[in-house]
């Protein structure tokens, strides 16, 4: 053994390769040290915390706890946040277009960043339970390879980079909601201590970005996004479960609660609510927005498919299984938004229209009976002024007679008297 360290560090410092690379050796010495070396690989893959493996391993020595506080070593947290924000975005993409490379771009970034600061900020407050369990004992500031304040100082650099990201969003209103998020981030730490539902707090807040695409590339919020919105926390609780079944001795003994914990035997029947209800939201979601007809059918064929393999191939006790299974959904997430883009793309606009303009049966009677009313409303106004101006006429057309039979009777009166002052006593006594 000794000889084949020996010759084992020659080849290492010939190809410049790091340490603990798959060497292969044939003889039985040889092959049980590979062995040991891949066994404890695949240990620390399936509990996901590999950083014996990863690529960081190149950078320089002081430059590697900060890129594993920020979790550049495990990507997947990146993708399932991304995610969320690509579907909205594709969703808010006018019908027969592609989303936008520009804000699916941001989006990205802004992932990147934001997940690192989410990292950061519950390392801080997690550190002394992270050196209970057994896949987080070696973190950064868990081991003191960082310091708080050095942690602190990272922190500030990503809110600075998420801030000049979030200025680039064309309206106020995405701007604000996406500040809106702050406080989800902070107070996601502190909810493991204090019940066993993180993972639906964790949905809350992982999902944002679900309301936040469509705000910025339409300018405006559609009340049917928070379907998506839903959806997305059911995605969350489905695969953060299945996450935190890794951790379920150490949690105990740490007295972290999880649902994992909370589920206990039944968590495959759990999972299966969480699964159809993220599909039965989403089909929900693309009905309301008048996407292609065909795309609530490619998703039921899928959770068919999905229920299958979560039923027939998952052993929630398998540690292994657990972080594959986790790890299949940056796929499954890659996979919803192919299907987006596709639907919006061969969706035409005649579709959205009549989803927009056609009323349900219920909604065409009640107007029907309301243009009855105002019809019939109109039609006694219309009776009732055409009565009074006839009174109105009536009754002004007899002032008229009157005002006339008086002017006949005071000219006749006239008359009378006139002649009535042409007296013959006078003309004789005139005479």
């Amino acid at each position: 053994l000794s000889r084949i360290r020996t010759r084992s560090s020659r080849i290492y410092r010939r190809k410049n390769l790091p340490p603990r690379n798959h060497v292969k050796l044939s003889t039985t010495a040889n092959t049980v040290l590979v062995n040991a070396v891949t066994h404890r690989g695949l240990k620390n893959f399936s509990s996901g915390d590999s950083q014996s493996t990863s690529r960081i391993e190149l950078f320089p020595e002081k430059v590697k706890p900060y890129l594993y506080l920020m979790r550049l070593d495990k990507p997947i947290g990146s993708f399932l946040l991304f995610w969320p924000g690509a579907w909205s975005i594709a969703l808010a993409s006018p019908l027969g277009t592609l989303p936008g490379v520009y804000w699916l771009f941001v989006f990205a970034v802004g992932s990147v960043v934001m997940r690192s600061a989410g990292c950061i900020v519950n390392d801080l407050i997690d550190k002394d339970l992270d050196k209970k369990v057994a896949r987080t004992k070696n973190r950064p500031l868990a081991s003191g390879k960082l310091k708080p304040y050095q942690a602190l100082g990272l922190l500030t650099t990503q809110v600075a980079i998420g801030m000049s990201l979030l200025r680039t969003f064309p309206n106020m209103e995405s701007i604000y909601l996406g500040l809106a998020s702050a406080p989800f981030i902070i107070a996601y730490p502190f909810m493991k201590r204090f019940t066993y539902y993180p993972q639906l707090f964790l949905g809350l807040t992982m999902n944002w970005g679900a309301l936040l695409g469509y705000t910025v590339v339409t300018g405006s919020f559609n009340p049917a996004i928070l379907s998506l919105y839903v959806a997305c926390v059911f995605w969350t609780l489905y695969y953060d479960t299945i996450y935190a079944l890794m951790d379920k001795s150490d949690d105990v003994s740490a007295g972290i609660k999880s649902t994992a914990l909370a589920f206990g035997d039944n968590v495959k029947y759990y999972l299966t609510f969480f699964r159809t209800s993220q599909f039965l939201a989403l089909i929900y979601t693309f009905m309301a927005l008048g996407l292609n007809k065909l795309l609530p059918f490619i998703l039921v064929c899928y959770w068919f498919y999905d229920m299958n393999k979560l039923h027939t191939g998952f052993d929630p006790n398998d540690r292994k299984q657990s972080w594959q299974f986790f790890s299949e959904e940056a796929f499954h997430g890659f996979f919803f938004f192919l299907l987006i883009v596709g639907a919006v793309y061969y969706s035409d606009e005649e579709d959205e229209q009549e989803s927009e303009t056609t009323p349900l049966v219920e909604d065409v009677k009640e107007s029907e009976a309301s243009q009855i009313m105002e019809c019939a409303q109109d039609e006694n106004l219309n009776e009732t002024v055409g009565n009074t101006k006839h009174e109105n006429i009536d009754v002004t057309m007899q002032q008229d007679n009157k005002y006339v039979n008086t002017n006949q009777e005071t000219e006749q009166v006239r008359k009378t008297k006139g002649k009535q002052g042409r007296s013959p006593f006078k003309l004789s006594k005139c005479g």
